[in-house]
Order: structure tokens, then sequence, then C-alpha cells
């Protein structure tokens, strides 16, 4: 039996980096945010309609009764300016756009512990 092309075809290498690093993922939000025992789920084939939402969500991450959803990207490199030293939290936005909150693993193991240390309320 003589099979296709098409299905003889292996994973594109940029794919099997952004699946992997989507595997990555889980395991990191499940490790940074243990104390708050989150569920976290990846999507089938980074498909987000897998698991119920849109089709852009690469994983799904809950606690008690919200959720939150994560798009997972990974490139060879990031532009300088995102790239900052001194700084816990980057903020960034576009032109009359929203504004995003970024955090290096480091950065958000810091907030987590402020709060635990003080006895923030997270409800």
């Amino acid at each position: 039996m003589l099979m296709s092309f098409s299905a003889l075809q292996m994973t594109s290498k940029s794919k099997r980096k952004g699946n992997q690093f989507e595997y990555e993922s889980v395991k990191a939000l499940e490790d940074v945010f243990t104390d708050f025992n989150p569920y976290v789920e990846r999507a089938f084939m980074s498909d987000g309609r897998s698991i119920g939402e849109a089709a852009d969500c690469d994983v799904r991450m809950k606690f008690r009764n919200e959720k939150f959803i994560v798009q997972c990207k990974r490139r060879r490199e990031l532009p300088k300016w995102f790239l900052q030293t001194n700084s816990d939290i980057l903020m960034t936005r576009r032109d009359r756009g929203q504004r995003y909150y970024c955090f290096t693993e480091e950065g958000i193991k810091k907030m987590i512990k402020f709060i635990r240390a003080n006895q923030l309320s997270i409800d």
C-alpha cells in the first residue's frame, strides 16, 4: 500500500518547538502556582476548541471558579526593549490599545511570595 506524501510528512521544527514550549508552560504554571493547587491543561494540537475555549487558547489554568487562558509564544529572539534587567514588571501597549503586564518567572514568584507573606486575600 502506498502512502501519500502528506501522510509521511513530519511535523515542522517550528511546530515541534511550539508544542514542547506548551508542555513546558503547563509544568511551569503548575510549579509557580503550586500553593494554589491550579488545574492546568494543554489544548490538544494547540487548539483551544478541544477544551471548550477559543481556538487561540494553548493552555488553560483554573483556580477555584476562575480560569486563565494562556497563549504560548516561543521566539528565537525577543526585542531588546522587552529584555529589561532592572524591572519586576514590564508594561507595554500599542497606541490606543490595552496594556499588557509581563513578568519574568522570578518576578511572578516574588509577587506570589509577597502576597502569601502579607496574607493578602486572593479571593
